[in-house]
């Protein structure tokens, strides 16, 4: 039999039946074929609304209704529904969508299947949240939507400002020459965070705080904003003569788009970066705990037995070996690594006053110290005949030198002490001579 085509033409919704006689008079009706919405009218727009659309941003919330062709909303209907919406974002002089930001909302995955689900459809409230992402700057939002029939409504638009580009953090640690190890200084210090935005922003937007100071410190920061407020410096000032102990500084806060800080460091030359570099957490940055140590180190020195036999002035004669002890003391920052002890050898003068031509130290030792220790002991027993002076090197770990005593037996001559730099030469000889006449 040959093929037939038929066309709908009248805007409604309803089931296609198709009824065939032959010529004796045989009928056959068919089942219904598919359902079929004939629907020219294309959905339409409320005009999009967003609260602080002209306020930038990270991120704009837009609402608006979508509806579908008026219709009563009884069968047959005469509009197929809502498919999609559709939005893009394009960028104050430019012509074309932003790349990445052209986005659909969809409110099914297919078209209904019954014509009872399309009432569904017709009429929807919308909340679009769009965030900046690479966005920055002033943008036109264009939406429009789009019916089962393939109508398009007309485009509405509405304009918003975005700011995603995050606020720089710069710390900077300055401490002049009193800077030691990692954290440790001997001398004051100052600490600023210095925020720069590509937007104006206010001092109280971010927060530097001291988390933590020792007893009877009074350390906070001072603000000061540029001109243009785009940049404000934060300082912190710990004197030289501030209390002893541990501070630790951090700084949080947004921008008026609500972006978080970035971190950056900065550093002086004298500063090892990487031991004072900060890590973000949740738009907070948190440097590492300062450690401020004025105070230097000890170190006394004790001839054990066998006492000298014999003192002529200030060198001392054994016939047995001398066993020598070094005790190391400092408050906070007590670190064995940086601590020296050792012996040098060489000739007496004929009045047994100087050594004439040692070279010191001749061993290098360092003492024994756990982890957070507040002592550390070194022991050496010169055991081999010949003359010595001892000397004593070193800093804690905040750069202070090391300040020498002799702790002296009955029999011992004391002798005055001077340290310079660090390093401390006994002025006292020991000469160990186990050969009898």
């Amino acid at each position: 039999p040959p093929g037939f085509s038929f066309e709908v033409t009248v805007p409604g919704s309803g089931q296609i039946f198709v009824k065939a006689a032959d010529k004796a008079g045989n009928v056959r009706i068919t089942d219904s074929l598919r359902s079929v919405v004939l629907e020219q009218d294309a959905p339409t727009l409320t005009s999009p609304v967003c609260a602080g659309a002209d306020q930038y941003s990270n991120s704009h919330t837009v609402t608006l209704t979508a509806q579908d062709a008026a219709a009563e909303g009884t069968a047959p209907y005469g509009y197929s529904g809502l498919q999609k919406v559709y939005y893009s974002l394009t960028k104050e002089g430019e012509s074309a969508p932003a790349a990445g930001f052209e986005q659909v909302e969809a409110f099914a995955s297919q078209r209904p299947a019954l014509m009872d689900d399309i009432p569904a459809l017709r009429t929807k409230d919308l909340q679009i949240e769009v965030r900046g992402g690479a966005l920055s700057g002033s943008y036109t939002m264009t939406v429009w939507a789009l019916d089962w029939c393939g109508n398009t409504s007309a485009q509405q638009t509405i304009a918003l400002n975005f700011d995603t580009v995050a606020p720089a953090l710069a710390v900077q640690i300055t401490e002049g020459e009193g800077y030691g190890e990692a954290d440790y200084h001997n001398k004051g210090f100052d600490v600023t965070f210095t925020v720069t935005d590509d937007r104006t922003f206010e001092a109280a937007d971010f927060t530097p705080v001291v988390e933590a100071q020792p007893s009877g410190a009074n350390i906070t920061f001072q603000a000061a904003l540029a001109g243009d407020g785009k940049s404000c410096v934060y300082t912190a000032q710990v004197a030289d003569s501030a209390p002893e102990g541990e501070y630790r500084f951090s700084i949080s806060g947004t921008d008026k788009a609500g972006n978080a800080l970035a971190e950056k460091y900065e550093a002086d030359a004298s500063v090892n970066a990487g031991q004072n570099a900060v890590s973000a957490v949740g738009g907070s940055l948190v440097s590492r705990t300062k450690i401020l140590d004025t105070t230097a180190p000890q170190a006394v020195i004790s001839y054990a037995a066998p006492a000298a036999e014999h003192i002529y002035g200030i060198t001392a004669y054994h016939a047995q070996p001398i066993p020598v002890s070094v005790e190391f003391t400092d408050d906070q920052s007590l670190d064995g690594n940086k601590l020296n002890y050792g012996y040098g050898a060489g000739t007496l003068t004929a009045d047994d006053a100087l050594i004439a031509d040692a070279a010191y130290p001749q061993e290098l030792l360092h003492p024994t110290a756990q982890p957070g220790a507040t002592q550390a002991q070194g022991t050496v027993t010169i055991d081999a005949d010949g003359a010595y002076r001892l000397t004593i090197s070193g800093t804690d770990k905040a750069g202070n030198p090391v300040v020498v005593t002799e702790k002296q037996d009955t029999q011992f001559v004391a002798q005055d002490v001077s340290t310079q730099d660090g390093a401390y030469e006994s002025g006292n000889n020991l000469v160990l001579d186990t050969q009898a006449p």
